[in-house]
Formats: structure tokens, C-alpha cells, sequence
């Protein structure tokens, strides 16, 4: 029986706050962009990170440079301009705006935070309001000094006590050799050709050393007796404006380990993991979106991600080169106008979102009512990557459960902005391939969808059959059979917690909760029984200390600390109706 208590609990997250805190800029200034220029200009920053840690991480799709000239006015005013090519002042309004490319540097001491009427353009005829954002090259989380506790019976082995994004400082004549690690035998075992990050260190000053960008880890292994390390660890500056007591231990430590695992991975945007990707990803969005609606509650990092994935729709590319996180984007603004509520985002945002829309239905309609994904082609053009999740089973099926909700999604967001003409196409769309997908996938006999739309012999999927509760194309007379297949163990399972959230999201609507209780205990509590602080990016139930780290055919290719597995933070208030602390 699961421990039950009450009141607080032991926290993970070294800096927990539940009071409010924003560091103050340091001359008071205020920065403003044309819309979606600040979140450019960190994901290049970001990106350049990646590549200097030589992270082992691709990231498909098309994302714009920050534009080199800009212009601002004041509503009524001459434009003023801002370019990579010329520096211009205005001392009537006390601002100084310069601007390289690629980065931008200004200041603006005499321009208060309520200051009215800023309006930017990208190409000096087409303006819209201002966007407001922080420091151009991204502004730098502060730093918490932790201490690190030598590991019994390994010598040079230290010990933060959680997962933590952090730079470490060396006290040596010589350069220090060193290996970090989310677990202990990563720390011990990393070789040249076994690194997920870099280990290389700068001298800042003579005999003091320091890693040039924080490293993801939660063990320090010294490997040549250099003095422990001081550890500076990054935590971006977040409140717990909701946290739950539910009565358990267990659960109560598997939220603030999810809540700790989001925490990490908030750097400006929601990212996906803080060791290898550090980059957003729109499928894992929707999950951390979720997570961040029941703990933080902070909308700037879900606006931000959503901005500059999504910045051009699909014209140029998929989100991510990824067709179902393209569909995943518009799924995830409707989950953030119903948690937050931010109609001026959403007005902003409604251009693309209909284009995006529009171009799938355009591109149904030419192929049968149904949305196939595009194979290679003869000439070497790359075929359409349809991920879904890291499992090898057929996938049709859930894709267009995912367009019809996307579909469902737009037409509620064009009710949200009384657009009555979108509103209605949208829902019929949605309508008609409702029934394209009953008629196509449903295999009555067993009562579940099968795996692939375009194959009337393909099998039953998991996937297929907890994408059709939540996106609304099974309806209630569906729902007893679908229980039925996710409770058992015909379907092959959802291979990472990424999906396995769905199906407890689906479960819960079900009716559910306490089978959908039990599988979130066995998975995210057998995290935790194998040492987690953060959770991780895939899960087996017969993982060990060895196993537990290996992905993508590399040894210590898993994340330990991954967004998407965050879910928790919003499963166990639905599914166990908790109250507020």
C-alpha cells in the first residue's frame, strides 16, 4: 500500500518558490521586436549552443534568420530605423537602438515598460503593435552555488543530488579532466567515443578554469584528482502557483519530480531535454503545455515556443520537418486558450493557423479524403516524416485522428474570435473525415481503430484507438471497446511517456482513473524506484541502471531529465481531482 501523508513534502527543486520573483533588468530598460525577431534571434543563439557542445541531435524543419533592419514608430510618427548597416538616434524619445547582425544590442533608459503605442515592421510599410522580450542574445537565468557530496566507495566521484543544468569552475594549474553524467555510470564510463556532451573548459583567469555553457548532469566524476568543482547551476526564475497534496507519497513525489523535470527544461522556450536537444519541439509542447498549466502557469515560455515554431505555418516546411507536429501546433493553441486565455496571441497567431489548416485541407481533398503521408520519391526528395512516437507500428490511423482534432481545434479557436465563415468550414471538414475515418479504420467486429487507414487487414493500434477519444472522432458508443483494447495487452504498448500520457488523458475521459492511476504509478513510480529526480525520455518496465540510459543505439543516448515526460504535473490533478495546497 502507497504511503499516505499529508502537508508538505521533501522538495526536489533546490530553489523552490511558491512567492513571486522577477529579477529587475539592471538599467531598467525595456526591449522591444517586430513580432517573432526576439524569438529568432535565441534560437539561433540556441541552436550555436547546440552545436558547440556538439549535442548528438539533429533538428529538421526551416526556421528564419532575425531579420538585419527593422523599423519602429510611434502611432502617428515617421518610422524609425534600426539595420545591421546603420545605427540611427532619437533623442526626442531618449532611446539609442543599434543592431548587428546576427545580434542586436540597445538600450533604452528613458522608455518605461507602459510606454503606449510602439508599433514594429520588418519591411517599413507593414506595421503591427510591438512585441516585448528580453535581451536580444537571451537573457541569462541566474545561478544558484550547489554543493557536491563525495560518492562512497568511488574516489573522485561527486554528487549534486538532483539533475541540474550548470556550469563547473576548476581551481588547477592545468586544464582539468573531467566527465559529468545524469547517472553514475555515465559519469564513470563516458569515453571519446561515448560523449552526449562536450567537456571542454576555457581559462578564464590563470589557474582558474570554468565550461564555457552549462553541461546536464547530476554526478561529477574528477577524473584526474583535480579539487571538486563549484557548481553553478542555471534555473530560470518560475513560481509554483499550483501545487497538490494528494494524500500519497508517491504521487506527491512523482509531481514535484515532473514539476522539477519542466523546471530544467524552460529556457525562454519549453524544450524538449536539457542534456542533448535544448531546442523546442512541437509534439513535446503539447505535453509540457499541460505540465506548465498546472504548476507554473506561466504563459511567456508556451507564447514564445509556439511563436517561433509556428512563425510561417507550413508554407516553407512541417514543424520540426515533422507532418504530425505541424498538427500537433494548432492542437497545442487550443490548449493554451483554454488554460490561459490570450485572445491577443491567438488574433496574432490566426493568419497562420488558418494557413496551416487550409493547406492540409487542400491537400485531403486532392488525396481521397484522407491525409497520406508523402514517400520518398525516385529522385532522392525526402519523403514526409509521420513520427507519432518511437515505436514500429502503423501510424495512419492516428494521424488523422490528430488532423481531425487540429480540425476540431480550429474550429473552436474561430469561435473564440467570432469568425463564424472559418468556424464553419473547419467543424465540417471536421465532420467529413470523421466519417472518412469511421468507414476506413474502424473494424466493428473488435470494436477499435486499426493501425493504418489504407490497409482494411491492418491490426488494431494503441495509438490510433487513445488519439480517437481525445481528438473526438470515437464517439460515446466507441468508448466501452476502446477501454476494453487499451486495458489489455493485445496492443502493442506506447513507447515513451510522451504517448503513454495520452493514453491515461484518454483513459480519464473514459472513466478510467483508477486503471489510468495505476499504469502512471508503474511507469512514472518505476522512474523513481530506479533513482530519478527528473523523468526520463523513453521507459521500459524492465529497465535497470544499464538499460535505462541506452537510446538511439548509443549507450547513454537517453535523456534523464525530458519535457514530454513532465505530464504528471497535469495527470494527477484530473485523474485524482486533488485540491490546491
Amino acid at each position: 500500500m502507497a504511503e499516505k501523508t499529508t502537508g508538505r513534502v521533501e522538495r526536489i527543486d533546490p530553489v523552490y518558490s511558491e512567492t513571486d520573483y522577477c529579477p529587475p533588468k539592471p538599467d531598467g530598460s525595456v526591449w522591444f521586436y517586430p513580432p517573432g525577431e526576439y524569438e529568432a534571434f535565441v534560437l539561433g543563439k540556441m541552436r550555436r549552443a547546440v552545436k558547440r557542445l556538439h549535442l548528438l541531435v539533429g533538428y529538421p524543419g526551416v526556421f528564419r534568420p532575425p531579420v538585419p533592419t527593422a523599423w519602429f514608430r510611434r502611432r502617428g510618427q515617421a518610422p524609425y530605423v534600426a539595420s545591421g548597416r546603420a545605427a540611427e538616434e532619437s533623442t526626442s524619445e531618449g532611446f539609442v537602438v543599434r543592431v548587428t547582425v546576427p545580434d542586436i544590442s540597445a538600450k533604452a533608459p528613458a522608455l518605461s515598460s507602459d510606454a503606449p503605442g510602439w508599433e514594429a515592421s520588418t519591411d517599413g510599410v507593414h506595421f503591427s503593435p510591438a512585441a516585448r522580450g528580453g535581451v536580444p542574445t537571451g537573457d541569462e537565468p541566474p545561478r544558484v552555488a550547489l554543493p557536491l557530496v563525495p560518492v562512497e566507495g568511488r574516489p573522485g566521484l561527486y554528487d549534486v543530488g538532483r539533475e541540474v543544468l550548470a556550469g563547473l569552475s576548476f581551481s588547477c594549474e592545468a586544464r582539468p579532466a573531467f566527465t559529468v553524467g545524469e547517472s553514475v555510470r555515465e559519469a564513470l564510463f563516458v569515453t571519446a567515443t561515448t560523449q552526449e556532451q562536450t567537456f571542454e573548459t576555457r581559462e578564464v583567469a590563470p589557474g582558474r578554469w570554468e565550461t564555457p555553457l552549462p553541461l546536464a548532469f547530476r554526478y561529477v566524476l574528477a577524473r584526474d584528482g583535480t579539487p571538486p568543482p563549484a557548481v553553478s547551476a542555471a534555473f530560470t526564475p518560475l513560481v509554483y502557483r499550483r501545487t497538490y497534496d494528494f494524500g500519497d507519497a508517491e504521487l506527491n513525489r512523482i509531481w514535484e519530480a515532473a514539476a522539477y523535470t519542466l523546471r530544467l527544461c524552460i529556457q525562454t522556450f519549453q524544450v524538449d531535454g536539457v542534456k542533448r536537444d535544448r531546442l523546442p519541439w512541437g509534439g513535446d509542447l503539447a505535453i509540457s503545455l499541460l505540465a506548465n498549466a498546472f504548476s507554473f502557469r506561466e504563459p511567456d515560455p508556451i507564447r514564445r515556443t509556439l511563436t517561433v515554431l509556428f512563425r510561417d505555418g507550413v508554407q516553407y516546411s512541417q514543424v520540426n520537418g515533422i507532418i504530425d507536429y505541424s498538427l500537433w501546433c494548432i492542437v497545442s493553441h487550443g490548449f493554451y486558450q483554454d488554460h490561459f486565455g490570450d485572445r491577443p496571441f491567438l488574433r496574432s497567431s490566426w493568419p497562420a493557423i488558418c494557413q496551416t489548416l487550409d493547406w492540409f485541407l487542400a491537400r485531403v481533398e486532392g488525396d481521397g479524403g484522407l491525409l497520406r503521408p508523402r514517400a520518398a520519391a525516385d529522385g532522392g526528395e525526402k519523403g514526409e516524416w509521420c513520427f507519432i512516437d518511437w515505436v514500429d507500428v502503423d501510424k495512419t490511423t492516428a494521424l488523422q485522428m490528430l488532423l481531425h482534432w487540429a480540425l476540431a481545434t480550429g474550429a473552436r479557436l474561430a469561435g473564440m474570435l467570432g469568425d463564424t465563415r472559418s468556424r464553419e468550414r473547419y467543424a465540417a471538414a471536421a465532420a467529413a473525415l470523421r466519417a472518412q475515418i469511421d468507414a476506413a479504420a474502424f473494424d466493428a467486429a473488435r470494436g477499435l481503430y486499426r493501425g493504418d487507414a489504407f490497409n482494411p487487414a491492418s491490426p488494431p493500434q494503441r495509438h490510433a484507438n487513445f488519439l480517437a477519444v481525445l481528438s473526438g472522432v470515437a464517439g460515446p458508443g466507441a468508448y466501452a471497446g476502446i477501454a476494453n483494447g487499451l486495458l489489455s495487452d493485445a496492443l502493442p504498448e506506447a513507447g515513451t511517456p510522451y504517448m503513454i500520457s495520452l493514453e491515461l488523458l484518454a483513459l480519464h475521459e473514459l472513466g478510467r482513473d483508477e486503471e489510468a492511476l495505476a499504469k502512471l504509478r508503474r511507469v512514472w513510480g518505476g522512474m523513481l524506484r530506479l533513482g530519478a529526480t527528473t523523468f526520463f525520455e523513453g521507459y521500459r518496465d524492465d529497465f535497470d541502471e544499464e538499460s535505462m540510459c541506452v537510446f538511439y543505439d548509443r549507450p547513454f543516448g537517453m535523456s534523464l531529465c525530458h519535457a514530454w515526460s513532465a505530464a504528471p504535473c497535469a495527470l494527477l490533478p484530473m485523474i485524482t481531482r486533488a485540491k490546491l495546497r
